[in-house]
C-alpha cells in the first residue's frame, strides 16, 4: 500500500464517520391544487389543505399565508410546528361576492425552518341569473 492509498482511506473513514446522518425534513400541501368550480355570489363552500411532514424531524416556526384574492377567499390556520410525520390542517374558505365570472384564486404557502410547500386554490364567481 502506498502512501496516497492510505491517505484516502484514512480521509474516507474521517469522513463517513463525521458526516451528520440527520434526517431532512420534507413537506407537502395536499392537495396541492384544488378548484371549487362556479359558485353564485352570496354562497359560500370550504375545503381543508393538510400541510405534511414526510419526515422524522421537526419543522418548527411553520406558518402558513395566503395570498391572492382575499376579498373571496378566507384562510383560517393555527399551525406553528409541524410534528415528525404530523400534519397541519388549513380551512380555506371561497365566499364569491360579486357574480363578474370571474376565477378567482388563492395561494397558500406554507414554510418553516428552511422547508417551503404551496397549494393553489380555485373558484368561479359566478353571475346569479336575472329574471326577464
Amino acid at each position: 500500500m502506498n502512501k496516497n492509498t492510505r491517505f484516502i482511506g484514512l480521509l474516507s473513514a474521517f469522513v463517513i464517520g463525521v458526516l451528520p446522518t440527520a434526517a431532512f425534513a420534507f413537506v407537502t400541501a395536499m392537495p396541492s391544487f384544488y378548484d371549487f368550480g362556479s359558485l353564485q355570489a352570496g354562497r359560500s363552500a370550504s375545503t381543508t389543505i393538510t400541510f405534511m411532514n414526510n419526515s422524522a424531524q421537526t419543522v418548527r416556526f411553520f406558518n402558513v399565508y395566503c395570498s391572492g384574492d382575499t376579498s373571496v377567499f378566507s384562510c383560517f390556520s393555527s399551525c406553528f410546528l409541524l410534528m415528525p410525520y404530523g400534519s397541519c390542517s388549513v380551512q380555506v374558505q371561497f365566499t364569491p361576492r360579486n357574480g363578474d365570472d370571474l376565477r378567482k384564486m388563492v395561494w397558500l404557502s406554507g414554510q418553516g425552518d428552511g422547508q417551503f410547500a404551496t397549494s393553489t386554490v380555485y373558484g368561479t364567481d359566478q353571475k346569479v341569473p336575472t329574471n326577464n
